[in-house]
């Protein structure tokens, strides 16, 4: 193949979670060449990869791009977060964790400006699916602050009860003697922190929001013929594992790029490419 001559239709840039089911559903049309670049090496035929109970050894190794963030003031600091290097992405960490998004969190993305992402038009796609297997902020105003000092002391009495009280030796951490709201809350800020689900930094929304990268066909904004097709479209967290979420959206994106009808009973937004 001469490189120089070759053309492509589309050219994807990653071939992890979303970019691989983007690559697929391109790729089905025979007259359409699709070409995925991708830093990482193939799973085909890897067991290293494609054996489940091996997941654990995938972090930290040469699968494993391992970003660190910097020290926060108010916690939620020292994260490694690990983001495959293989093809197929982070699905390859993903030990089989497998949950279809909640409704109200696709009608919270329609809210913010996402046109054509409600759970009418997104959650059937899941039919289509293949192998689906902040600096925190000041107590006085930080809800999860709250939510996690109710957590601790309904986990004591949890574990002051029977069965568990007959097993339990003592209480580590954060210790019997941390007891008020100030204490508790303090220990949660200093040793809490976000697992592996970082996202949004490239966040889908309405024309007239300022703070969306990309508008609900994924069109980068100020740029011609470039879409992002990932978790960091998201405008907000879903409520579970995201993973399907992330496959959901590459489902649609393939979809809008194509012009092609979604699977749901009701698309009142339709598709445009």
């Amino acid at each position: 193949m001469d490189d120089e001559t070759t053309t492509y239709d589309y050219v994807i840039i990653g071939g992890g979670t979303a970019g691989s089911v983007l690559a697929a559903r391109l790729s089905e049309d025979p007259a359409c060449r699709v070409c995925v670049v991708e830093g990482g090496p193939s799973d085909v035929g890897d067991d290293r990869v494609l054996k489940l109970r091996n997941w654990i050894n995938l972090l930290g190794g040469e699968f494993d791009y391992g970003y660190t963030t910097e020290e926060q003031p108010r916690g939620n600091s020292h994260i490694l977060h690990s983001r495959a290097r293989v093809l197929g992405g982070c699905s390859s960490h993903n030990t089989l964790i497998s949950f279809l998004p909640f409704p109200q969190d696709l009608q919270e993305w329609v809210a913010a400006g996402c046109a054509g992402w409600g759970p009418e038009t997104i959650l059937p796609y899941r039919a289509r699916l293949r192998n689906t297997i902040v600096p925190v902020g000041a107590a006085d105003r930080n809800a999860i602050a709250k939510d996690f000092v109710d957590g601790l002391r309904i986990a004591r009495e949890v574990a002051a009860a029977d069965p568990l009280r007959e097993w339990l030796l003592r209480e580590v951490a954060p210790g019997p003697e941390v007891t008020s709201d100030a204490d508790l809350s303090e220990y949660g800020r200093r040793a809490a922190h976000t697992v592996y689900h970082p996202a949004g930094t490239c966040k889908m929304g309405a024309e007239d929001d300022p703070t969306a990268v990309v508008d609900p066909e994924l069109r980068l904004r100020g740029h011609d013929g470039l879409r992002v097709v990932d978790a960091s479209v998201f405008p907000t967290m879903p409520t579970i594992n995201p993973m399907v979420t992330v496959l959901l959206a590459a489902e649609r994106a393939a979809d809008l790029i194509t012009a092609r009808p979604g699977p749901g009973t009701a698309d009142p937004e339709g598709a445009h490419q």
